[in-house]
């Protein structure tokens, strides 16, 4: 028998808690309902119930690269967009290398799981090493989909940078 996500997922999370392992993710609002809503319980309606789960329960240290991008100003921060402008911006003093890690144009293409993970560690690192003050202040800030420079302080439950205090969302339960 094959050993889904769900098998291994308690002893990932376990890691990531015992070692203080930041968590780095793009645009992750989303990716963060569908792990506590397939991995930990139901989603809850309740957005402070939901930030205290996901910060004390999952991951204690989370980076989102879209909100870490709000520091350079730009206007467009997809991953694929966000990624160009780290390339080219003369906001940019320090260039960071990466190795091609991937063989085949199938692999270059963003929506790629593989290769969007590997970028937005990329971007990560092209941001930290590019910002004065470090990436400190955005621990724990994921940005909300869709909703301009709104943004969740996952360390702060009682805190919403919420337009509205009702975001609900209910993912359909999928076999792994």
């Amino acid at each position: 028998d094959a050993l889904g996500f769900s098998y291994f997922w308690p002893k990932i999370k376990q890691v990531i808690k015992e070692n203080n392992i930041p968590v780095v993710l793009h645009n992750s609002f989303f990716d963060m309902l569908f792990i506590y809503s397939h991995f930990e319980k139901n989603l809850t309606r309740d957005m402070v119930e939901f930030k205290k789960h996901v910060h004390e329960q999952v991951f204690p240290f989370v980076y989102d690269t879209k909100a870490v991008a709000v520091e350079f100003k730009l206007e467009r921060t997809s991953l694929s967009e966000l990624w160009a402008s780290l390339c080219k911006s003369d906001l940019i003093k320090t260039k960071v290398a990466f190795e091609n890690i991937f063989e085949g144009d199938e692999c270059f293409n963003f929506h790629n799981a593989g290769f969007d993970a590997y970028i937005t560690g990329c971007a990560f690192l092209t941001m930290l090493h590019n910002l004065p003050a470090g990436v400190d202040k955005y621990a724990n800030r994921i940005k909300l989909f869709g909703s301009g420079n709104f943004q969740c302080d996952l360390a702060n439950p009682s805190m919403n940078h919420v337009v509205s205090e009702s975001v609900y969302a209910v993912f359909p339960k999928v076999k792994f």
